[in-house]
C-alpha cells in the first residue's frame, strides 16, 4: 500500500487548483453582484429641491446669459458640435447643439443638445428642472448626472440668465446619442455619485453675485462660482473628482482625445515667486493673453470662450489672482508623464 507524499508535487497541484477554482468562482460571483446592482441603481432618483427660477424676455438679461453662455461659463466649449470645435476655439458662436464627447474612465461622455427645440433639446424640460440640474446636479429624470458642470453657486440671477437665453436659443433638431457608462460608470453612478448643492453658508437664501467691476470680490465671483478655474488648476483624483493638492496650484494632468501623446499640464495660478505665472505678467499682458485666444498646438483651456471675456471682467479675475496665498506644487517630470 502506498500513500502520497504530504509535501508531493501532486499534492500542490491539487491544493493550487482547488484554491484557484475557489478564486474564480467568488471573483466571478463578485462580477455578477456588481453588474446586477448597477443595472438595479444605476438609474435610482434622487428627491432635491425644486428651484422656484424662470426665464424672462428680457433683452438685457438674455444678452447676459448670452455673454455667460459663450464666455466665462463656457457652455459652447463643450455644447457646440464636434465639427465647428475650430469655430468655437476661435472665440466665435456656434449651436449648442451637442454631439461633442469625450472618452473618461468611465466611459464615453457625451454632451447634449441645449437648443430650445422641443424633442431633442431642452425646451420640453421645464425651468425647475433646468435649474436643479445646474445647481443640485440632477437632470430632469431626477437622475444624478456627473460632476462636469460646477455651476452650484452660479447666483440666481446669472442662472436666470442663461436659462432665458437659452430659451429664446433657435430650436435646432440634434438627435445626440447618450452617454455609455462602462462598468465601473455604472457602478460610479449607483454607489458613489450624489447631489451636489450650493454652499452651506449660502443655500438658505438666493445666491446674489457681487457688485461687477474691476475689483477682487467679483473677480472671486467669476473665477470659483462661474468658470470654476479651480477645477482644472488644481491637482485632483481623476478617479473620484477629489482636490488632491493645493488649490490654485496647477499639476492637473491633460492628454488629448485621441492622440495620448500630447500632454498638458495646468500651471500655477497663485502669485508663487519660483512658479507662479502671473508673476510674469502684468494686469494688461494678462489680458491680453486671454484675449490672443489658443497659441498652441492643443490645450485643454477653453480659450475661445474666454477670449470673448470683457476687459473688466478680466481685470477683476486678475486682481483676485493676485490677492491669493501663494503656494506650491512639485512639478512632475515631463518623461515621466509621457511614459504613462
Amino acid at each position: 500500500m502506498t500513500s502520497t507524499p504530504l509535501f508531493s508535487p501532486q499534492r500542490w497541484r491539487k491544493i493550487v487548483f482547488t484554491y484557484l477554482s475557489w478564486f474564480t468562482g467568488v471573483l466571478v460571483l463578485v462580477v455578477f453582484i456588481a453588474m446586477l446592482a448597477a443595472i438595479v441603481f444605476e438609474h435610482r432618483k434622487w428627491d432635491v429641491p425644486m428651484l422656484n427660477l424662470h426665464a424672462v424676455d428680457n433683452p438685457e438679461v438674455i444678452a447676459r446669459g448670452k455673454y455667460l453662455a459663450y464666455g466665462p461659463a463656457r457652455c459652447s466649449d463643450c455644447h457646440a458640435p464636434v465639427e465647428l470645435r475650430e469655430q468655437v476655439d476661435k472665440g466665435q458662436e456656434a449651436p449648442l447643439t451637442g454631439g461633442y464627447g469625450i472618452t473618461v474612465y468611465l466611459g464615453k461622455m457625451v454632451y447634449p443638445n441645449i437648443t430650445s427645440d422641443s424633442a431633442t433639446g431642452i425646451g420640453a424640460v421645464s425651468d425647475a428642472k433646468f435649474a436643479r440640474f445646474l445647481k443640485y446636479g440632477v437632470n430632469h429624470y431626477g437622475e444624478v448626472g456627473l460632476p462636469f458642470m460646477m455651476y452650484a453657486d452660479l447666483s440666481d440671477s446669472d442662472l436666470v440668465a442663461i436659462l432665458s437665453f437659452l430659451r429664446q436659443t433657435k430650436p435646432i433638431h440634434n438627435q445626440v446619442k447618450k452617454s455609455e457608462y462602462n462598468l465601473f460608470g455604472k457602478l460610479t453612478k449607483a454607489f458613489f455619485l450624489r447631489p451636489f448643492a450650493p454652499s452651506e453658508s449660502l443655500s438658505q437664501t438666493a445666491l446674489i453675485a457681487p457688485p461687477r467691476g474691476r475689483n477682487v470680490k467679483y473677480g472671486d465671483y467669476l473665477v470659483n462660482n462661474v468658470a470654476s478655474c479651480s477645477s482644472c488648476h488644481t491637482k485632483r483624483n481623476m478617479y473620484t473628482g477629489n482636490y488632491t493638492g493645493p488649490k490654485f496650484a496647477g499639476g492637473m494632468v491633460f492628454h488629448k482625445e485621441g492622440d495620448p501623446s500630447q500632454i498638458a499640464v495646468s500651471p500655477n495660478l497663485s502669485p508663487n515667486l519660483e512658479s507662479g505665472v502671473l508673476n510674469k505678467w502684468s494686469e494688461k499682458d494678462f489680458i491680453q493673453r486671454f484675449k490672443t485666444g489658443n497659441i498652441r498646438t492643443w490645450s485643454p483651456m477653453a480659450w475661445g470662450p474666454f477670449s470673448r471675456m470683457t476687459e473688466e471682467d478680466l481685470g477683476a479675475i486678475y486682481l483676485y489672482l493676485k490677492s491669493l496665498k501663494p503656494v506650491s506644487l512639485k512639478p512632475v517630470p515631463l518623461q515621466t508623464l509621457k511614459s504613462n
